[in-house]
């Protein structure tokens, strides 16, 4: 009789712990759907993977629970109950259960993962009216000059911000250059990347030798409006010198 009697109640036992593990599951599983519901997933059929990995997990935590290291001897009911206060001191279940719950967590973030979760922005429709315009910088060297707060190449920078703030519908782009000519930013309307290319601007970022080739900058920027289909297009260059390199004429470049 005793023996069928702490069969059962270590079958109850472990029945409570699958209904626990079960609801742990659950409750994991709606604090997921609120955090990824704002998602879409590339793959949502992986999704399904969650369930397996968390049958095992709790599979696993009994299995941990049944079959855990213990040393069984006599010892005297002081001890005994000393020891029954440790097995419930908090230090204690964490040590034991935090190293599973970290892997079990990676296994429910590699199912994730592999469904590929993505943000989708909002479209928008390109406006029907508007200019395109190309902002030509110059970087050269001497844009390092103190002559304006804090140096020229800092309040270019500035200026070119407060412009593009002040457009709506027109397309906009970036063009840099000392005696070599880069495209920092294409024509578009997304008036947040303009902002994020006009701050990583730089003196050397095109690896030129610090001169200014305003024709070759002007053909560049000519280059990426001949294309465009706008009612009107608009090239404005910001510099504070003469043409002193390159193989472009600036008068030409201008005309054309």
């Amino acid at each position: 009789m005793t023996k069928l009697f702490m069969t059962k109640k270590v079958f109850s036992k472990y029945f409570i712990y699958c209904v626990a593990g079960i609801i742990a599951a659950l409750i994991l599983g709606g604090l997921g759907w609120l955090l990824l519901r704002k998602y879409s997933f590339a793959n949502p059929t992986l999704l399904w993977l969650a369930f397996p990995v968390a049958i095992l997990c709790i599979i696993a935590a009994l299995l941990k629970h049944i079959f855990k290291p213990s040393l069984k001897f006599p010892l005297p009911a002081v001890l005994k109950e000393d020891n029954q206060k440790k097995e419930k001191n908090i230090f204690a279940f964490l040590a034991n259960w935090t190293a599973f719950s970290l892997c079990a967590l990676a296994l429910f973030l590699c199912a994730v993962a592999l469904a590929r979760p993505r943000s989708e922005g909002k479209t928008i429709i390109p406006p029907t009216k508007g200019i395109d315009i190309m902002l030509t910088i110059d970087i050269s060297q001497s844009m390092l000059a103190l002559d304006f707060q804090p140096d020229r190449i800092t309040a270019a920078k500035t200026t070119a911000e407060d412009f593009v703030k002040k457009r709506a519908t027109d397309r906009i782009g970036v063009v840099v250059f000392d005696d070599l000519s880069m495209l920092q930013c294409p024509l578009t309307l997304d008036y947040f990347a303009v902002f994020d290319y006009i701050k990583t601007i730089n003196i050397g970022i095109t690896g030129g030798k610090g001169g200014t080739a305003i024709g070759d900058a002007v053909a560049l920027s000519v280059e990426h409006l001949k294309n465009s289909a706008a009612r009107s297009k608009v090239l404005i260059l910001l510099t504070d010198g003469e043409n002193n390199s390159g193989t472009v004429d600036p008068v030409a470049a201008a005309k054309a």
